[in-house]
């Protein structure tokens, strides 16, 4: 069995889509309320500029907010598009739609909560991972995403009978590729570039890590149900991207009192 097979059937021993959906939806308020606390935590040692520097409750609770609106939006437009191409929905009144529409909003929310819940393991991943290294030696983790995600992807192209193996379907080649672009842009984006050792914890969060957080959908060998959980939490982990960084309050310095005479 490959390593990157072995790792995800570890992690991930029954969970589904269906079970993520009923026990998610129950425990929504209590992730959430744990989200909060622990992305401001995230957030504040992973992306802020100095350690004492503190976080913008009022941008915090916004960034969940967003996150849930961006997730939500996600998850209305993947029903919708995978409603036109459904003979049943033809035949559907307005009041179907409608019922419909809230049902996807609904699921792309709760995707929205997982993705939150992902945002804060990756921040604290990536602070623990590099404050197991010295300064000098840094780099070292960044050429470690980078190998993490470029082997994800050869893995996935190359050997997708190691996944088969443990009843998790791989996304088909031209998806796996897309979402590494993806994963690539999106980074290029953020940064205005491409600085290489930078963008090697953004471009794992996109690509390996968003893949880990899809393997519920996976394990289902459905495409549709693949795309349903897929385009809530890539639009989410897309938001995280973009916006990271910019939760930290302004810092005021007082000038120093004129004490002469």
């Amino acid at each position: 069995m490959l390593p990157t097979a072995f790792v995800v059937r570890c992690m991930f021993p029954l969970l589904d889509v269906h079970h993520l959906q009923v026990e998610m939806a129950g425990r929504l308020r209590f992730s959430m309320g744990w989200a909060v606390d622990a992305l401001y935590l995230g957030e504040r040692y992973r992306f802020s500029a100095r350690k004492d520097d503190p976080v913008n409750s009022r941008l915090l609770l916004r960034h969940v907010a967003n996150t849930l609106a961006v997730a939500a939006a996600g998850g209305a437009l993947a029903g919708l598009l995978l409603s036109l191409f459904a003979p049943a929905s033809r035949q559907w009144s307005p009041s179907e739609w409608l019922l419909g529409a809230v049902g996807w909003l609904g699921s792309g929310m709760v995707f929205g909560a997982l993705s939150l819940l992902g945002y804060v393991a990756f921040a604290f991943l990536d602070q623990f991972g590099r404050a197991s290294f010295s300064p000098a030696y840094r780099p070292l983790w960044d050429t470690l995403l980078w190998g993490i995600s470029l082997f994800v992807l050869f893995d996935l192209l190359v050997f997708p009978s190691g996944w088969q193996a443990i009843g998790i379907s791989p996304p088909v080649p031209g998806v796996t590729v897309l979402l590494f672009a993806w994963a690539l842009i999106v980074t290029a984006v953020r940064f205005r570039g491409f600085p290489f050792r930078r963008a090697a914890a953004l471009v794992f969060f996109l690509f390996p890590f968003t893949l880990f957080e899809l393997v519920p959908a996976l394990r289902l060998n459905n495409v549709l149900a693949f795309w349903d959980m897929a385009l809530p939490i890539l639009f989410a982990n897309t938001y995280h991207v973009l916006v990271s960084g910019r939760l930290t309050a302004t810092r005021r310095v007082s000038p120093a009192p004129d004490n002469r005479g």
